[in-house]
């Protein structure tokens, strides 16, 4: 690998471990290397490019891990790819090196924006460069049979302008102009691989622009045989992917790829199914809104599909809504309908309010202004997937940020529990709404009040976390210490006083999310709880209380990640729980697989996008999938373990 210093050569042992690394001497500004057999001895030889210098330094294997420096050979300004092939078809290593302007450490030189070809001599030496030029900023270079004629071709990448160049071969180590194809914004990691199964080689070319998420792509250039390529086909990466690399990384036989994304410091694997579709990423289904603040899953219009609901609460038009995407037989969503709620909506909850046999939805409205108390919205279904104009109640003094339904005093009707954040000269609560069983509910009722300036509750769960048959409530609540809390229900529509199942290890705002499931199959209902780099498992005991498990790194690998849901359903098909939580600034999925205990197996990352929120939704034939609510719609994140 490069590094400031030049080329370190880590040597395995075969056991998984790496030696001590020697370092060779480069040029200036090492950047990317290749390596062959430069001089037909049959031992690995490495070529580098140095970016600062203007040159490629060539070394040649010893076939003992060490390496003779041949040198460092002239080319064009800046070099960054590079690229083995026999161009001239004599059997010997040529080299293609993309030049591309980059005055590093302000120096200039000639023949930027061009590839230089090198024809290899076949004893380690190297031919004077010839030049072509290329669109602005080309990065990396790569070598196929575009057009099947037996003769290599090159593609490459052009930074500025996000442009593919393609140089089709004559095969006497000349090539024809190159053809442009537009693939976004910018262009920079390029990879080739048969993506569709048609036995003609394709391009996977990275489009990331960091804070940009709507680039933060990869586009696949789908060719068609005669040296052309259709229109670019966009899927999913990580926060600025800046290198791609195809391989079959799960042996089915399946080109699939993986992404370095610089912003976020991950790695992304996206899985294909052999026919240029991939199994991780989904096309984005859009929604009305830029801000879609939380998706649920039900059954809206009573056909056994699974159906989505999501809230649209950014202030643009149409916002202030819910959208219901009803789902279709064999996966997927009909477009959207959106039904109006009260302003700034951002909690949803779903049940039958008046006992008709529809699914209703109750919507958690924050209000147009923080000096004002927000409402809660109750829309009444038709159990056809449409519903009545919203009624409104009084949430309280607060401003509803999260909605859970159960019934609290056991009179058969479902009732409704908000979690709110303070107004100005206010405090933040968690209220209680009783339902008559016709839609209509009673006034307020504080269950718990949060005094501090600036406090709110930011989720709100309920279950019967001990047994008794009476609906409890637990909260996550930012106060001047973070805290989870439980509070036991008494049946009669008032609650114990809260238990604190566990608080954030640091101060700030860093508990994001809450879920609770059964982590060790003793039907007892347990924690898993997000803290900005870890997610904790707390088991409970059946009565209220709840010892940590453990906490377990959520690989974010950047101190700006931002987990907005926790999500808990058997991913593995093993009977045991399991974790996802998508990563809203670097645009993954972390996905922890339970063992059954409590504990939870190392992190694993794929591929997502700039979740808001997120949750678990089937898909016919397969483990549970993940439905991912963006700024530019919902992305369907599909799970491609069979179900059993």
């Amino acid at each position: 690998m490069t590094n400031a210093a030049g080329v370190s050569i880590l040597l395995g042992d075969g056991l998984g471990h790496l030696g001590t690394p020697t370092v060779l001497p480069t040029g200036i500004g090492p950047s990317r290397l290749v390596a062959a057999d430069f001089n037909g001895d049959h031992k690995v030889d490495l070529a580098v490019t140095n970016l600062g210098s203007n040159t490629v330094s060539i070394f040649l294997g010893r076939g003992n891990g060490t390496f003779t420096h041949m040198g460092n050979l002239a080319v064009g300004m800046g070099p960054v790819g590079i690229a083995v092939g026999d161009f001239n078809h004599d059997g010997k290593a040529d080299l293609a090196v993309a030049n591309s302007g980059i005055a590093f450490d302000n120096n200039k030189g000639a023949e930027a924006n061009t590839l230089a070809i090198l024809l290899g001599n076949g004893n380690g030496s190297f031919r004077v460069p010839t030049f072509i030029p290329v669109a602005q900023t080309p990065l990396v270079v790569v070598v196929s049979d575009f057009n099947k004629d037996g003769k290599q071709d090159l593609a490459v990448s052009n930074f500025t302008g996000g442009f593919v160049s393609e140089l089709l071969g004559n095969g006497n180590g000349t090539f024809q102009a190159p053809h442009q194809f537009k693939v976004g914004s910018s262009a920079d990691g390029l990879t080739v691989a048969d993506f569709n199964g048609d036995g003609i080689p394709d391009i996977a070319v990275t489009n990331g622009n960091g804070f940009n998420t709507a680039t933060n792509k990869v586009a696949i250039l789908f060719g068609n045989g005669v040296g052309g390529f259709k229109t670019p086909v966009v899927v999913g990466a990580g926060r600025d992917p800046v290198a791609v690399l195809a391989g079959d990384f799960n042996h089915d036989g399946k080109a699939d790829y993986m992404t370095a994304n610089f912003d976020a410091d991950t790695v992304s694997v996206v899985l294909g199914n052999g026919d240029g579709t991939f199994l991780d990423i989904r096309p984005a289904i859009p929604t009305p809104s830029s801000s879609p603040n939380q998706v649920i899953v039900a059954d809206f219009n009573n056909d056994g599909i699974t159906d989505l609901a999501v809230v649209n609460g950014d202030g643009n038009a149409p916002s202030n809504s819910v959208s219901i995407l009803l789902g279709k037989q064999g996966g997927g969503c009909e477009t959207a309908k959106v039904f109006a709620v009260a302003a700034n909506p951002t909690g949803l909850a779903a049940g039958d309010f008046n006992h008709d046999g529809h699914l209703d939805l109750a919507v958690a409205s924050a209000g147009e202004s923080p000096t004002e108390s927000g409402s809660l919205s109750i829309l009444l279904g038709n159990g056809d997937g449409t519903f009545k104009a919203p009624q409104l109640f009084d949430p309280g003094p607060g401003r509803p940020l999260t909605v859970a339904v159960a019934d609290f005093n056991g009179d058969g009707n479902l009732d409704v529990v908000l979690g709110e954040a303070a107004l100005t000269f206010g405090p933040a609560s968690v209220e209680l709404l009783l339902g008559n069983g016709k839609g209509s509910f009673g006034t307020f009722k504080p269950i718990d009040l949060f005094p501090q300036p600036g406090s709110a509750v930011l989720n709100v769960i309920t279950a019967d976390f001990n047994h008794d048959g009476k609906a409890d409530i637990a909260y996550l609540g930012t106060t001047d210490q973070q805290e989870v809390a439980v509070q036991l229900g008494n049946g009669n529509g008032t609650f114990q006083k809260p238990k604190v199942v566990t608080t954030a290890t640091q101060s700030g705002p860093l508990l994001t999310a809450q879920a609770v499931g059964d982590f060790n199959n003793d039907g007892i209902l347990d924690f898993a709880v997000e803290e900005s780099g870890v997610l904790e498992v707390l088991l409970g005991d059946g009565n209220g209380d709840f010892t940590s498990k453990g906490r377990f790194l959520d690989g974010a690998g950047t101190t700006f990640a931002g987990f907005p849901s926790v999500i808990l359903a058997d991913f593995n098909g093993d009977g045991f729980l399991d974790v996802a939580a998508p990563d809203a600034f670097g645009q993954q999925v972390s996905v922890w697989l339970g063992h059954g205990d409590g504990t939870l197996a190392p992190v694993k990352l794929f591929a997502g996008g700039s979740a808001i929120s997120a949750v678990a939704i089937d898909f016919p034939g397969f483990q549970p999938s993940i439905a991912v609510a963006t700024e530019t719609g919902l992305l369907f994140l599909r799970n491609s373990t069979p179900s059993k």
